[in-house]
């Protein structure tokens, strides 16, 4: 993709923008203030297109984190699956300037059925990253490290056809935390909008990326969406 094609917002609006493409070719023209997203783990998820492999999820969120311009210096990644992909996520935040500065715990009341192993997924992992540039400001001064909701299924106003898709209460929680109205909130894998939603909700600008065209029209059908809070 050529550099002007990349730089020209799929959608723009009331201070959320969209851009359909592969994150890498954004990320170095754009800045914001806090990172908040749920990358592509590593683990079989039908997306509508080739699942990635472990090592190129691992290599992906890498180059992200690499280009990502965060001003305040803080993100919240989403990283789920085995044991072992949570330490392979260990190995590639120490491969880049951010550390792992704390982890929670999603819990899902809710949960989806048994894996392959028999046991049933009730959570997931979240992971506060730190690059040490200064002091952390939110709406929010506390947030438990483990909070429990149930996850989006169908039926639901929200639910779209994503097959991951994260509940808006959930990205508020974390928006309320990060951030104070007015920043901007930056989404490399965007989905179908849900994090772009949950920052116009509470008054902050918002950044999405996502490769898939169908996700950014579903999102932008989101946005169109009154605000009810």
């Amino acid at each position: 993709m050529s550099t002007s094609q990349a730089s020209k917002p799929y959608y723009e609006r009331d201070g959320i923008m969209i851009y359909c493409a592969d994150c890498r070719d954004v990320l170095p023209l754009i800045e914001a203030d806090v990172l908040i997203t749920d990358p592509d783990y590593g683990v079989d998820m039908d997306y509508g297109h080739e699942p990635l492999k472990p090592d190129e999820a691992d290599t992906l969120l890498l180059q992200t984190l690499e280009v990502a311009r965060i001003r305040s210096g803080h993100a919240l990644i989403f990283w789920s699956g085995s044991w072992r992909r949570i330490v392979a996520l260990e190995c590639i935040i120490g491969a880049s300037a951010w550390d792992i500065r704390h982890f929670g715990i999603w819990y899902k009341p809710n949960g989806a059925g048994a894996s392959g192993n028999g046991l049933a997924r009730r959570f997931e992992t979240w992971f506060w990253l730190d690059r040490g540039i200064g002091k952390k400001q939110g709406e929010w001064s506390r947030l438990p490290d483990c909070i429990s909701l149930n996850r989006v299924h169908r039926g639901m106003d929200e639910a779209s056809p994503h097959p991951s898709q994260k509940p808006e209460e959930l990205l508020r929680r974390f928006i309320r935390f990060f951030s104070m109205p007015g920043d901007t909130i930056l989404d490399p894998f965007m989905g179908s909008g849900t994090t772009l939603r949950a920052a116009k909700d509470l008054g902050r600008r918002a950044i999405g990326i996502e490769i898939e065209e169908k996700y950014c029209e579903i999102a932008v059908k989101r946005l169109a969406q009154e605000v009810l809070l």
